[in-house]
């Protein structure tokens, strides 16, 4: 008697294949890691995806359960990698909050304590490599005040873990408006440059550029090639990668819809409403004030002793 046939295996879709080559990838070798790490926010704010549909809310999760467990791996010293996996964990906690944090406390206990503490530490300046891309910044911004937005909610006083998020919230705040201003300045210098250099054998200089161009490609190119060809042997004969085998580029977040948030108002509508708590005879250190009215004077009045 011939045996039944098989159940129909279910058909995955492109963008459920894609989500489980990342959760898979974050636990590979550090360049994956990174990699794997930038594609999470890409992916999660990525038009019609995300928070409304399903499917958003099980990849979001099982982004989350991916990047937690790399970082419990690592958590006990500091290293590059803690900043791409927390990061990743942030975009997911900014969709979906409540669930990022059960799944957290799931995983370990006090694993949302943990995180927002870890997360505190790669925003201060003592975390190597230093703060320096807007994207990063933003992203520590929303989800530092998400923290404690919720942590309030929830009747936390202003102590500890709060404390150290809004210190960190404002100080990277600041940090973020000063590189915002000089990435604006930046791009001034550079129209008037062009308004004012001469258009004699511009046709010559762009030709060596695009040479110069298709010479440092090609260069690149082949540093690459040799450099995998050599990790793909290690990993053939089973042998170990070190991390400074693979590449270690960091990838930049591509926030999406997120850029057209104003983090600057969500920032002082929190500060706003949990001022009492936040501000109120609560001593903030006088630079880090200083810091802030100098920044964003139109707030100044926020941290009034008189108000």
């Amino acid at each position: 008697m011939s045996s039944p046939p098989a159940p129909p295996v279910p058909r995955v879709s492109i963008i459920e294949g894609i989500g489980a080559f990342i959760s898979e990838a974050i636990a590979q070798y550090p360049s994956a890691t990174r990699r794997a790490s930038s594609c999470v926010h890409m992916l999660l704010y990525m038009p019609n995806y995300g928070s409304e549909s399903e499917l958003g809310v099980k990849q979001s999760l099982a982004f989350c359960r991916a990047a937690f467990s790399r970082f419990q791996e690592i958590q006990t010293k500091p290293s590059t990698l803690w900043r791409p996996l927390l990061l990743a964990i942030s975009s997911c906690y900014l969709c979906y909050p409540e669930m990022v944090e059960h799944i957290l406390n799931k995983i370990q206990e006090g694993g949302y304590t943990m995180w927002a503490a870890a997360l505190c530490f790669v925003a201060s300046s003592s975390f190597e490599p230093k703060l320096s891309r807007t994207s990063d910044m933003k992203l520590l911004v929303m989800a530092l005040g998400k923290v404690i937005e919720r942590l309030l909610e929830q009747g936390k006083p202003r102590t500890g873990l709060v404390n150290n998020c809004f210190m960190l919230l404002l100080e990277v705040t600041v940090k973020l408006k000063e590189v915002q201003e000089g990435i604006e300045d930046e791009d001034v210098g550079e129209d008037e440059d062009d308004n004012y250099s001469g258009d004699e054998d511009s046709e010559d200089e762009d030709d060596e550029d695009s040479e110069s161009e298709d010479d440092e490609i090609e260069e690149t190119q082949k540093e690459f090639l040799e450099r995998y060809v050599r990790v793909a042997a290690k990993l053939e004969n089973g042998l170990n990668v070190e991390e400074e085998d693979v590449e270690d580029q960091d990838y930049e977040p591509e926030l999406g819809f997120l850029e057209g948030v104003d983090t600057t108002r969500t920032i002082f509508s929190l500060i706003k409403r949990y001022h009492n708590v936040l501000i109120k005879d609560q001593v903030l250190p006088s630079e880090l004030v200083s810091n802030i009215i100098k920044s964003f004077p139109k707030h100044s009045s926020l941290f009034s002793p008189s108000r």
